[in-house]
């Protein structure tokens, strides 16, 4: 049996000309579409469907840069170009894709195809109710039925599309795969039709990308979505896509789709989101009265004490077995002194990012300060209340206000 999945695919978009093939989250949309579908594991073949007009030869393309085949049909008769696509890559079972939805979920095409397999069942949709967030979902059939269709279709109307006659033939059996019930949001649309959906489904995306990577689920698609509702967050992400409060929850959202649990030994309890978004190792202790924000990557059995501020915006990083005493201060950015008037009153211009990272085991006294884009080598001594502005050897022992040599390991 093999299983083809068939992209609707063409450049002449009355809407939004060309969409298929705009930079999307940086790729084609066309080709970003591609790559989601190539994550389920039920697909033996994708097939991009296009038209013979010659607009139509950038979609060819970017099928074979992206590795797929293509097929070229009549621009009005989709229906026949389907059933000929099926034909030309003998398909068992076809898995009709809009390329209107770049972010189709590979695990409901998965489930689509699965509920084929009982042979009643000639074909299979997920646009019912309670549905998924429209475009996330698919419909599949077997070639067989497609084919049926193909030759019962007379008028325009049905040759424009490619499942409604088959749900007004009597000898085909259709059924419907409703949504689980925390998935159920038909009210939330991811469909690409005109330049506003292009935009916030791009930005959309553009946050699942920061927090899942590539393989994002309908889940992440629906918080999201969610979280995009709120016009104040939108804008923070659609101006600054860099924003702390941006950056937090696409962490905390890479957090949850990898059911990311934090190891044994590790206490977090004030500032629930960014202490959840901290990656620890193994026999790590945080205190409770730790601050935790940004980027921050701890590794195994270190010791943070209380009332620590860590700050990751700048990217911070701790090796093992280190000892981060009460009170200390790791900092990942500064904020430009420049007399420029605009940078005073403009608070975001204003601060430099520098990472800051803290080699294996480091031990950092009482209610010392690093600066941001210090680099403190392996085994180093900081002393209580020293001020550390510049880079410390492995080995060395930096005490003072600023921070200065006292010792270092031959």
């Amino acid at each position: 049996m093999t299983v083809v999945a068939i992209i609707q695919a063409r450049s002449g978009s009355s809407r939004l000309p060309r969409k298929v093939l705009r930079s999307f989250c940086g790729k084609s949309m066309l080709g970003f579409l591609i790559d989601r579908l190539k994550l389920s594991r039920r697909l033996d073949k994708i097939v991009v469907a296009t038209t013979e007009k010659g607009e139509d030869d950038a979609v060819v393309e970017v099928a074979t840069q992206h590795d797929v085949a293509s097929f070229r049909g009549s621009e009005d008769d989709v229906l026949g170009r389907f059933a000929a696509a099926a034909d030309a890559h003998e398909a068992s079972i076809v898995v009709r894709i809009s390329a209107d939805n770049p972010l189709i979920d590979p695990d409901i095409v998965d489930r689509v195809v699965d509920a084929l397999d009982d042979r009643s069942v000639d074909h299979v949709s997920t646009f019912a109710r309670p549905s998924y967030p429209y475009g996330v979902g698919c419909a599949a059939f077997t070639r067989a039925t497609l084919n049926r269709a193909a030759a019962m279709a007379t008028a325009p109307e049905d040759r424009e599309h490619v499942e409604p006659i088959m749900l007004r033939d009597p000898k085909t059996r259709t059924r419907y795969l409703e949504a689980p019930r925390n998935l159920a949001r038909p009210d939330i649309v991811v469909t690409v039709d005109t330049q506003e959906d292009f935009e916030r489904i791009e930005l959309l995306c553009w946050l699942l990308l920061q927090g899942c990577g590539t393989e994002f689920s309908v889940e992440a698609v629906i918080e999201v979505a969610d979280r995009l509702s709120d016009s104040h967050f939108c804008a923070k992400v659609s101006q600054y896509r860099d924003f702390v409060e941006v950056l937090d929850f696409a962490r905390l959202l890479r957090m949850k789709s990898k059911n990311i649990v934090l190891p044994t030994g590790a206490v977090l309890f004030s500032s629930e989101n960014k202490a959840s978004l901290c990656r620890s190792g193994r026999n790590t202790t945080i205190f409770d009265s730790v601050y935790l924000g940004g980027d921050i990557n701890i590794g195994d059995n270190v010791w943070v004490g209380p009332n620590v501020h860590l700050d990751g915006y700048g990217g911070l990083t701790i090796g093992n077995n280190c000892d981060i005493s009460a009170g200390v201060q790791i900092y990942t950015h500064v904020r430009d002194l420049s007399p420029c008037p605009e940078l005073r009153v403009n608070r975001k211009s204003s601060l430099i990012y520098r990472s800051t990272n803290i080699g294996n085991g480091v031990y950092l006294g009482p209610n010392a300060v690093i600066e941001a884009g210090v680099t403190i080598g392996d085994g180093a001594i900081i002393g209580a209340f020293s001020l550390v502005r510049s880079d410390v050897p492995s080995g060395a022992r930096f005490y003072g206000q600023p921070a200065r040599l006292f010792e270092s390991k031959k």
